[in-house]
């Protein structure tokens, strides 16, 4: 009877357990994903993740890591336990699988684990090692919901970035512009002659050029009564051009540009040095003023059959 007792006991024990074992691999691969104020928290047993909009920042803590700080390469700073903070701005989360090289194979060995590999754009960074498959495929699809946010956050930066260079370049020229009126500027009772306001204007465009690093092939220009320009459109035979009016001036090409008739103006939108695909923003110059309609009917079709060969060449069609 006691040898009976002792096996049922036994028994009971080892269920036991295998039930603690079990419980401690569902709860193992067991994660959640809820809301906290502005933000998002992932938790998995060894690790929680936590994207704040209001703060633009990636809070970490993981039981067992390898972080590295900015500047330091690849080389680790800290080894076990870690607790950091992102920028939400260029962070990137990567999963990999983890394999483990043996002495006497010449195949790498599936762990059955991954690692997770978070980088800030600073380049500092946090690896959470011996990461369950499970768990790791629950976070990257967690991360995939986030970094949709990320990348409209991304975006609207990077918008307001170019908004404020793009002003920075115009109020530069608004200042240039105005330096120039006073260089111009003469006593009332000296108007300035007919030969000093060519020579101001002559002035004023070799000055463009230079900047532009070429000359145009064609080129029109309009200047008030003491020599200043008002609009100039300088155009080289292989698309680039030179455009200034309303105190501003642009060296471009071309390639994407719209043009269009618009009273007794030309209006050409060209890109500038922040143009891009994501920001198709294009900047407008009223030219032509002044001139004869056939001559702006003349210049709309040259500028148009250089743009439309320059889209042929490039692929896209034009605007």
């Amino acid at each position: 009877m006691r040898a009976l007792y002792f096996a049922v006991g036994t028994f009971a024990i080892l269920v036991s357990l295998g039930l603690l074992f079990f419980e401690m691999y569902l709860r193992s691969q067991r994660t959640k994903v809820f809301q906290v104020p502005g933000g998002l928290h992932f938790v998995a047993q060894k690790f929680s993740i936590q994207f704040l909009r209001t703060q633009k920042e990636v809070h970490v803590q993981c039981a067992r890591g390898i972080l590295t700080s900015a500047g330091a390469g690849s080389k680790p700073s800290q080894v076990g336990r870690a607790q950091c903070t992102f920028s939400a701005l260029g962070f990137r989360a990567e999963v990999r699988e983890s394999i483990q090289r043996m002495a006497d194979q010449s195949v790498p060995v599936r762990t059955g684990y991954c690692e997770i590999i978070l980088q800030g754009a600073d380049e500092a960074g946090l690896t959470i090692q011996q990461v369950n498959t499970a768990v790791a495929a629950d976070f990257f699809a967690f991360y995939r919901q986030v970094r949709h946010w990320i990348d409209k956050l991304e975006q609207r930066m990077e918008r307001e970035r170019v908004a404020q260079m793009r002003a920075q370049d115009e109020a530069a020229q608004t200042q240039r512009h105005a330096e120039l009126i006073a260089q111009l500027a003469t006593p009332a009772n000296a108007p300035p002659s007919q030969a000093d306001c060519e020579a101001a204007s002559a002035a004023q465009i070799a000055q463009l050029r230079r900047t532009a690093g070429f000359q145009g092939q064609h080129s029109a220009w309009q200047a008030d009564a003491k020599g200043l320009v008002l609009w100039f459109v300088d155009l080289a035979a292989d698309g680039r051009i030179t455009l200034q009016s309303d105190k501003r001036a642009l060296h471009s090409t071309l390639q994407g540009a719209s043009i269009a008739s618009m009273g007794e103006d030309l209006q050409v939108g060209v890109r500038d040095d922040y143009w891009t695909e994501q920001d198709p923003e294009l900047r407008i110059f009223r030219v032509l003023r002044g001139r004869g309609a056939e001559e702006r009917r003349a210049w709309k079709e040259r500028l148009e059959s250089i743009r439309n060969g320059l889209t042929v060449r490039a692929g896209p069609a034009a605007p």
